[in-house]
């Protein structure tokens, strides 16, 4: 009796024969390849290598499409040997060839476009990604947007940010258009996550830090923000974030948080006055 384990092997199989048939022969079509390219043999190799995982089938096809010599990249994907690896070292290997092959000097500052959640895993764990130069440091990348979110809303925030000179005017009575001009993508993501990107990070609060002068200044305008949004009440829970990050900076260890509830209530308004008076 066949296992069900072994019908679904071949599901995938045939599932993935068929996408790469399709793929491969599309993309032979955009780059002006023979007709019938890359081959019955070729795509019968691919399928095997690919061993079942369609998001290592999905990967190569779009490493292949987004080459300027489509032949180049599929001999360059199809050379190795097909030694037995587990599933997760098998992406890890064709994620390696993807960036060595896609990334060169002189283009550090080109963007990297996360299309499937295992590519940030490889990206965020030292082990699976063994080249210093394609790994992220989780943490240390989380101080950095935490940093450039806070730049951003220092530079773009400012009191009547819609430039209504109207005050009391609804949400509703405001083209969306307009909103969306006056705090466009990249604004509005640094008023939703910069609190979020802090905690992730790690980071220590005191007197004059960068938040603390952040708030001093711009705390108003970026509730401004938020109401433009629709998004106000999100505010309170990254409010709450941050009065936890304050209480771990001032408490560093648990034997020093405060136990009695009074003391707590009297302590966690005081944190926050620290940044916003």
């Amino acid at each position: 009796m066949i296992s069900y384990s072994t019908i679904y092997r071949r599901q995938l199989s045939i599932m993935t024969s068929i996408f790469l048939e399709y793929n491969l022969r599309l993309i032979g079509e955009e780059h002006s390849q023979d007709a019938g390219w890359p081959g019955a043999e070729v795509i019968k190799d691919s399928v095997q290598r690919a061993r079942g995982l369609f998001i290592w089938a999905a990967t190569a096809c779009r490493f292949i499409r987004e080459g300027l010599f489509a032949e180049e990249r599929l001999h360059t994907l199809l050379q190795g040997g097909t030694a037995p690896v587990t599933p997760e070292e098998h992406l890890n290997g064709i994620y390696m060839l993807v960036l060595q092959n896609s990334i060169h000097q002189g283009y550090s500052q080109r963007q990297l476009r996360l299309h499937h959640p295992s590519f940030r895993d490889f990206l965020l764990n030292k082990d699976r990604c063994n080249d210093p130069n394609f790994w992220v440091d989780e943490k240390q990348a989380h101080q950095m947007l935490a940093d450039n979110c806070i730049r951003l809303m220092s530079a773009s925030l400012h009191q009547d940010i819609c430039r209504l000179d109207a005050p009391g005017t609804l949400v509703d009575e405001v083209e969306s258009s307009r909103i969306e001009q006056c705090l466009p993508p990249d604004v509005q993501y640094a008023c939703l996550y910069w609190v979020q990107h802090l905690q992730k990070g790690g980071a220590q609060l005191h007197d004059n830090h960068q938040v603390h002068q952040f708030l001093r200044t711009h705390f108003l305008h970026w509730l401004e923000a938020l109401s433009w949004m629709r998004r106000l009440s999100e505010g309170i829970l990254v409010i709450i974030t941050l009065e936890s990050i304050v209480l771990v900076s001032l408490f560093p260890t648990c034997h020093e948080y405060p136990t009695d509830l009074s003391l707590r209530c009297t302590t966690i308004p005081g944190c926050m006055r620290l940044f916003t008076t």
